[in-house]
This record gives C-alpha cells, sequence and structure tokens, in this order.
C-alpha cells in the first residue's frame, strides 16, 4: 500500500509542478503581450503623425503676396500671413504649417465651452487661430502682441482669419 501512495505523491508534485510552470508561463505571456499592445500602440500613434505631416505636405500652398509677406497655411488648414524673412515661427509655418504642435495640444486640453484665452505676446496669433474653432460657441480670445512690427503682420489677421 505504501508503494502506491508514494506514486500518487510524486504524480501530485509532477502535476503540480507542471501547473506552476504554465500559470508563469501565462503570466509571461500575458506581460509580453501587453508589451506588444503598448509597441503596436507607439507604432500606430507615430504612423498617425506621419500621415498628418503627409497629408499637410500634400496640401500645401504657400502663395507670395507681396515682398516678404506670404500667405500660408497652418497644419488645420487656417489661413495665416507670415513674413518670409522672419526667423523661426514663420519659416516652421511656411514649410509644414506646424508650429509647438505639443503646447498647442496642451492648450487644446483645456480648452472647454466658455474657456477665455488670452494670448499674451501672440506673435502671429496662431495658437489664437487654432484655438478659434474650437471656442468660437460660448469662448473668448484675447490676443496681444505688444510689438508693433508683429502686431501689425499677425494676430488673426482679418483679412483672411476665418475667425470673427
Amino acid at each position: 500500500m505504501r508503494l502506491p501512495q508514494l506514486r500518487l505523491n510524486r504524480l501530485l508534485q509532477k502535476g503540480f509542478r507542471r501547473m506552476s510552470d504554465q500559470i508563469a508561463d501565462s503570466t509571461n505571456i500575458s506581460r509580453t503581450l501587453e508589451q506588444h499592445t503598448q509597441s503596436l500602440r507607439e507604432i500606430g500613434e507615430k504612423i498617425d503623425r506621419v500621415f498628418r505631416y503627409v497629408e499637410t505636405v500634400r496640401r500645401r500652398q504657400t502663395i507670395t503676396l507681396e515682398p516678404n509677406i506670404v500667405l500660408t497655411y497652418l497644419e488645420d488648414d487656417i489661413p495665416i500671413y507670415v513674413n518670409s524673412n522672419d526667423d523661426g515661427c514663420p519659416t516652421n509655418l511656411i514649410n509644414n504649417g506646424m508650429y509647438e504642435t505639443e503646447t498647442y495640444q496642451v492648450l487644446r486640453s483645456f480648452s472647454i465651452l466658455g474657456t477665455k484665452f488670452a494670448d499674451i505676446g501672440a506673435n502671429l496669433g496662431v495658437f489664437s487661430l487654432r484655438l478659434a474653432p474650437i471656442l468660437q460657441r460660448g469662448g473668448e480670445i484675447f490676443s496681444f502682441e505688444p510689438h508693433p512690427l508683429v502686431g501689425r503682420e499677425g494676430v488673426g489677421d482679418r483679412r483672411v482669419s476665418p475667425v470673427e
């Protein structure tokens, strides 16, 4: 009687070890699956970003109106005048319509119905122009650019701006 009981104990031990190994494997599989899912999400975000860049380039239109003044479009197709001789912001806008995308995303995350947005030192008014369609119902935007030359050229230029 003792021998069959020893065999049964050994079989149970082997079975428990196998189950323990399978549980460990399933935990590893689950962890690996989570890692792959995260990687796929990141790849998807990168593909979306590349697609937006390609679409922006495909639709890109830049029109020189007079010496140093160019009509171009922001990445969401909002028209804007820029000084083509200015370094920095206008160069980015002329080349791809994008400027401080991360900053815009943060500002947009705070933009809800009734938001009042003050764009102090607005430069060309890029953030004001981009937030205007979101805030046009119930929100207000106050854009101020103290530099007289920049202020004259930008801050939601009413000649082309779709914003009232």
